[in-house]
Formats: C-alpha cells, sequence, structure tokens
C-alpha cells in the first residue's frame, strides 16, 4: 500500500476489510490520523490526560480486536460522525477494570503526542466535548492536508518551502518572506510567487482531504463552511 496520507478514508477503510497485513496497516493509519479529535472529546469528557491517553489506546485496541472500521458504511454518512458514534458507545459501556486486562500495563498501540494535544486542548478549555471534537477534527483535517503537500512536494525537493510557508499561509507565524528566501537561497519574489501558488493548492488539497471522509462530493462545500465555523469560534 502507498502512503497512507495520499489514501482516502473511505479506501483506508475498505482495506480494513481485507485479510491479513493490508488491514492491519489500514486499521493502523486510521488510527494515527484521527486520534486527537477522539481524544480531546474524552479529555472535554472529564478524564485527566493520563486517563484520556489510556483511553484512546484502549478504544483503537477495541477497533482492531473487533473490525470497527470493517463496519463503517459510506452510505451512512460522514466517516466524522461515524467514528464519534463508535467512540460514545465505547465510553457508554466502557468497563476500565476489565478493558485494561486486554493489554499489559504499560504497552500502548500507538504512539500519541499527547503534549501537543494538550496545548491544543487549552485554546478551548470552555468548550463541551462534542464542540471540543468538532475543533481537532477541524485541525486534523488541516494538518493532514499540509503533510499531504509536503508528501507531493518532496519528490522534487520542496518540501521545505512547504513546510516553511505552511505558518505564513495558515497565520500562525508572520514569518519574514526575506527570512525564508534566505534559508532557501531563493529571491523574496520568487518566494511570494510560490506562497501564492502553494495557498491556492493547499484550497484545492483541503477540498480532497475533506471529500474523503465524505459520502459525496456534493457535501464539501456544507463541511468546510462548518470546520470554518468552528475554528473562527475558538
Amino acid at each position: 500500500m502507498g502512503s497512507p496520507f495520499l489514501t482516502t478514508s473511505w479506501s483506508l477503510i475498505s482495506q480494513t476489510r481485507e485479510p491479513g497485513e493490508t488491514a492491519r496497516v489500514a486499521t493502523a493509519a486510521l488510527c494515527q490520523q484521527y486520534w486527537h479529535p477522539l481524544y480531546v472529546y474524552i479529555r472535554r469528557a472529564g478524564q485527566s490526560a493520563h486517563a484520556a491517553e489510556d483511553t484512546v489506546q484502549d478504544f483503537f485496541i477495541h477497533v482492531v480486536e473487533d473490525d470497527v472500521f470493517a463496519r463503517a458504511d459510506a452510505e451512512r454518512g460522514r466517516f466524522r460522525t461515524f467514528l464519534l458514534a463508535a467512540l460514545r458507545q465505547f465510553l457508554a459501556r466502557q468497563h476500565r477494570d476489565q478493558t485494561r486486562q486486554k493489554r499489559a500495563p504499560g504497552s500502548k498501540l500507538l504512539s500519541l503526542d499527547v503534549e501537543h494535544a494538550e496545548k491544543v486542548l487549552a485554546d478551548s478549555a470552555d468548550a463541551s466535548p462534542d464542540r471540543a471534537f468538532d475543533r481537532a477534527w477541524a485541525l486534523t483535517q488541516l494538518d493532514l492536508t499540509w503533510r499531504r503537500l509536503e508528501e507531493e512536494h518532496r519528490d522534487d525537493g520542496k518540501a521545505d518551502l512547504v513546510r516553511l510557508l505552511r505558518p505564513v499561509i495558515s497565520g500562525t507565524v508572520a514569518t519574514p518572506i526575506r527570512e525564508i528566501a534566505a534559508q532557501l537561497s531563493m529571491s523574496e519574489g520568487a518566494v511570494n510567487v510560490a506562497a501564492h501558488r502553494l495557498r491556492r493548492r493547499f484550497g484545492e488539497a483541503l477540498r480532497k482531504q475533506v471529500a474523503q471522509t465524505l459520502v459525496s462530493q456534493e457535501e464539501v462545500d456544507d463541511e468546510i463552511g462548518r470546520l470554518r465555523a468552528v475554528l473562527a469560534a475558538t
């Protein structure tokens, strides 16, 4: 299988129904991509950081052992909705002592950047679990889009250009163009042109990323509008 970041969510879900290694790799890719929204939901539901990390790990063990992703049906709606519903069902019937017996103390299915997740969580301290999940989902879509663009530009040696322009285009860091130009040994004019093209390419890539989690193309504009509204409200 190719890079999980260049494979659609529903394509990966389809691969979880295949035998052996194909299913394992596809399930692992989905878990690694979408753990963050689940983590912030659990945290906002009242669990401590340590307990939430354990619960995410336990949930994904449940996903693997019970082939949860293989039961997802694209005809029933958005992957975001399916994933949150699966987590809610898991939490509703979770018996922590029984669940922890399924894995040895300290063992983990995934490597989770909980420190980063906690920093993001702090930006929505007053949010309900549902709103925190939606914000984390939106941020995950943006992050997956940027990672996709870095992979696409790696072969032509422009991954560093994407990495350096990401905060500028995202509006998170006002790095002067002249500094980026100096780092890349490019002219400021060339960097400005590259930024313009990358901004347009990001918009196209975001639409593709969002479309991967939906049933039909007709839903893309609505979903992107929802993502923007969620991020603007925080």
